[in-house]
């Protein structure tokens, strides 16, 4: 997969801001509570029509396995049975996403998540992100939107993942690893799948593996209409420099005042000297 040309930004509040810098945390929030957790559904349902026609490939082909001796039951289709089952349930799994994008100064963006288009974008670096993501069990993925993309990767998936270890299935020792780890898959990819109307963000992803999270680490916040499960992603370990390379100040005002408060917050951190600081391109408007 490519790698993006420069840093990721994460738009975020005022009060998002200076929990990032001085916490040297990021949230990364439930799947299930976003905004557009819908396209969750849309892209299990890809998977699910997928694992539909291989199921009823095997009934007109015996190329992909063979059941086991003697046995009643094709083992290869209570496999693909059960995927299903599985896939039913992706509103219940805990995975948990941060979003990014290639884009530091996008209208929508403001306008979608900093209140009032208050706010500003993050940008972080790729590499070090990445290596942080690696360290804590999550992924950094970049999100796909063209429907035949998404097609390719989720056909692929199939054919490279799923069909080969239809033909392990007769060896009963394998057949619940095969399928907890075809399970954890998928549900990571499931969260790149993203609606064709959103492309303009250009969205990355950080995301957690399926049941990766410890329970005693889950916290909450408040949302409009519910309680928001979350958990906390690490910036940066201990003594290492944050990976913030610009911070964009959004639409606003009063471009003086946010720009000194800014630097002053900078030079408590001890990020004044690293940290390049843009001005929304964008003309303030109240919205």
């Amino acid at each position: 997969m490519n790698e993006p040309k420069g840093p990721l930004f994460h738009y975020t509040s005022i009060q998002g801001l200076i929990g990032i810098l001085t916490d040297r945390k990021i949230w990364a929030t439930n799947i299930s509570h976003l905004n557009d957790k819908q396209e969750l559904f849309e892209a299990r349902d890809m998977f699910r029509e997928a694992v539909k026609m291989l199921r009823e490939s095997l009934d007109r082909s015996p190329k992909y396995a063979i059941p086991p001796p003697n046995s009643e039951e094709d083992v290869r289709i209570s496999f693909l049975d059960t995927l299903n089952v599985f896939l039913n349930l992706a509103e219940k799994v805990s995975i948990f996403v941060c979003s990014f994008s290639e884009t530091g100064d996008q209208l929508s963006q403001w306008r979608g998540y900093c209140p009032n288009a208050y706010g500003f974008s993050i940008g972080f670096n790729y590499t070090q992100l990445k290596n942080q993501a690696r360290r804590q069990r999550f992924l950094l993925k970049k999100c796909v939107y063209e429907k035949s993309q998404q097609k390719k990767i989720v056909d692929e998936y199939v054919q490279n993942r799923i069909v080969p270890r239809l033909s392990d299935l007769a060896d009963e020792s394998k057949r619940g690893m095969n399928g907890w780890t075809t399970f954890l898959e998928i549900f990571e990819i499931l969260p790149t799948i993203k609606n064709e109307h959103f492309a303009e963000e250009s969205e990355w992803r950080l995301i957690s593996s399926a049941f990766g999270v410890p329970e005693d680490t889950m916290k909450f916040r408040p949302g409009r209409t519910a309680i928001i499960p979350y958990c906390e992603f690490e910036l940066a370990e201990k003594g290492k420099a944050l990976p913030v390379e610009r911070i964009n100040i959004g639409p606003t005002p009063n471009k003086d005042e946010s720009l000194l408060s800014l630097k002053t917050l900078l030079s408590k951190e001890h990020m004044e000297e690293t940290v390049k600081i843009n001005h929304s391109a964008i003309p303030y408007r109240e919205i």
